[in-house]
């Protein structure tokens, strides 16, 4: 799994996983503890063995599930970097700053203070999936999206919806898990506990999760 930054000396690991998704990318991924039960997620979009782009993540997410700060790094079919964007939430406010081959662009965004990050990949948006189903309902997201060589974002309403938990047989095992999905998607999320997704259904077909390890305390 390749990284933006390596794991720091006082960060605690709490799990890892990766999505093989059908097309041949896999999304490894890990979790760390980094203080005040907030957690750094690291995210690699590996599409080096189907001729695709890659994308790599790193995720700070507060105690209460939302996310601060997300850099996102983008490599093309030759392996090369070709944009970077960095993402950072402020109370009401969302600074995003994009660097590629077409030069630099900077934008402020007033937001609501309940408005969402929505990224690209699996971890992340079943994360702000759960994060949505806890709150009224329909909620402000400010979506981001991979393009071809950059990124480009947009606001958005939708509403999420949950069922209860029900044990669910994902690859990672038997686990408790509740089916989520926003209004409109194809879509289905099945998140455990740890709101980490535990299989992902859509028109592209069924994705599971492999290779989950937890920490036990």
């Amino acid at each position: 799994m390749r990284r933006l930054h390596a794991t720091g000396r006082r960060e605690r690991f709490v799990a890892s996983g990766v999505y093989p998704t059908a097309d041949g990318l896999q999304e490894h991924w890990s979790i760390h503890e980094v203080g005040g039960a907030a957690h750094f997620i690291r995210v690699d979009r590996d599409g080096r063995s189907n001729g695709g782009h890659s994308l790599l993540q790193e995720a700070l997410r507060n105690a209460g599930g939302g996310f601060e700060r997300v850099d996102q790094q983008l490599y093309g079919l030759n392996g090369r970097p070709v944009a970077r964007l960095r993402c950072t939430r402020f109370r009401n406010r969302v600074e995003l700053e994009q660097e590629g081959e077409a030069g630099r662009q900077s934008a402020g965004l007033c937001l609501d203070a309940d408005c969402l990050l929505l990224t690209p990949g699996i971890l992340l948006a079943g994360m702000a999936l759960s994060q949505a189903s806890g709150m009224q309902q329909p909620v402000k997201v400010l979506r981001i999206t991979q393009i071809r060589d950059g990124f480009t974002w947009e606001q958005d309403i939708l509403r999420a919806r949950c069922g209860p938990p029900t044990r669910s047989m994902a690859a990672a095992g038997f686990e408790d898990a509740r089916s989520c999905s926003w209004d409109g998607s194809d879509g289905r999320f099945w998140l455990d506990p740890h709101d980490i997704t535990l299989r992902l259904v859509d028109d592209q077909g069924c994705i599971e999760l492999g290779n989950y390890a937890r920490r036990h305390d």
